[in-house]
């Protein structure tokens, strides 16, 4: 008898997951635009709010050098965290050697000074400078969020050399992230 009602139970679940899909595939286009436009806007909104709260991570999925070469990352261990007056950043390339950090790459805490934020009139894209003090980092970082979701990128322009590094990726509030930090220097 339980398992009758256990298949029955199934079968009814079944049924509702068939109708719900054939209902989301009688939507128009214009009805799934307005609604990833309301998405991105929520994304967007709940990424300045956590940019203006100075407690937000940027996880980066690419990587690009000073010279232009670009390579695709881990979002999880290549990252820009602010929490608070600390802000940490760390790279983790992949490579065979472990790196610094034990990741392949180096992890770096500093402290943060000279934090503003600004949107560009012309974009509405929302606008983040801070400056980074810390053991092993120097540097100003530059973050720009895109008016249309919570997409970013940041420029990592360091005070002593011209070795800059931009990240792309997501920007997420830091209780929303996922990033796993190796040893800092």
């Amino acid at each position: 008898m339980k398992n009758f009602r256990f298949i029955a139970l199934a079968t009814l679940i079944c049924m509702a997951m068939q109708i719900q899909v054939a209902q989301a595939d009688e939507l128009s286009k214009e009805e799934k635009k307005a609604i990833q436009e309301q998405l991105d806007s929520i994304m967007y909104n709940e990424a300045v709010k956590a940019v203006n709260d100075t407690m937000f991570t940027l996880e980066a999925s690419r990587a690009t050098f000073k010279t232009g070469y670009t390579i695709n990352v881990t979002s999880s261990t290549n990252f820009i965290t602010v929490k608070k007056g600390k802000a940490s950043i760390q790279t983790a390339f992949n490579a065979s050697i472990s790196g610094a950090n034990g990741m392949g790459g180096v992890t770096v805490d500093g402290t943060i000074s000279n934090y503003r934020i600004s949107t560009d009139k012309k974009s509405g894209d929302t606008m983040v400078s801070m400056s980074v003090l810390g053991v092993g980092i120097s540097a100003t970082v530059n973050i720009r969020i895109f008016k249309n979701g919570n997409k970013a990128t940041a420029e990592i322009m360091p005070s002593f050399n011209s070795n800059n590094l931009r990240l792309s990726g997501i920007l997420l509030p830091s209780e929303k992230s996922t990033v796993f930090k190796g040893r800092s220097l």
